[in-house]
């Protein structure tokens, strides 16, 4: 079974460090990963639209009004951390023109569904290379914040962008590519973007 510590301690050992057996144990490296686990975790999943966190639901329409440009207001879900797509049909055949605003979306749309990256705190959840870009993300923090060592910083640096590479092609190929709009590029130029919606 995957964990918060067994992910914290893969990262400590790949900078040297002592691991740890809880995140409130109190010992400084302990700590370190208490402190910044979850940012770090958040930032990840906000990098690309991971399979195992996209989630699709119908928005709750709320009564706030936006004073420009949109007409109706939209709350976010709790678990929200990225938009990937917004459609007025449950059939995702339009691409909604929106804005994220804090914790809601607005736009003009009368009905609204979102593809969307939500929070996965649960190792178990993510993928296995997820989880091991995710220790080496948190190793390229501990490797300062740790062991003082800007050289082996530079060493997970790379370690994680070869990572994140290889974990963002292996998620990709579990897709099929989304189709683009058929003459997006042209209703933009044309001005019917205004519509606030793109056809398939």
């Amino acid at each position: 079974m995957a964990s918060v510590v067994n992910i914290c301690n893969s990262a400590l050992r790949k900078v040297g460090a002592s691991v740890i057996t809880g995140l409130s144990q109190g010992t400084k490296n302990a700590n370190f990963c208490n402190d910044r686990y979850a940012e770090l975790r958040d930032a990840l999943l906000e990098m690309h639209p991971w399979n195992f966190a996209v989630k699709r639901v119908k928005l709750a329409q709320t009564t706030t009004v936006p004073v420009i440009k949109f007409d109706h207001t939209y709350a976010l879900p709790a678990d929200f951390i990225r938009v990937i797509n917004v459609h007025d049909s449950n059939e995702g055949e339009g691409i909604v023109d929106h804005k994220v605003e804090g914790n809601k979306i607005v736009c003009s749309a009368d009905e609204v569904w979102m593809i969307y990256i939500s929070l996965i705190t649960d190792p178990n959840e993510m993928s296995p290379l997820f989880r091991e870009t995710l220790a080496s993300m948190i190793a390229i923090e501990a490797a300062t914040a740790i062991t003082e060592s800007r050289a082996l910083r530079e060493q997970m640096v790379g370690e994680f962008d070869r990572l994140l590479r290889r974990a963002r092609s292996a998620d990709s190929q579990g897709d099929l590519p989304d189709r683009m709009p058929v003459g997006s590029w042209v209703t933009g130029r044309t001005g019917r973007l205004t519509q606030r919606r793109w056809t398939w």
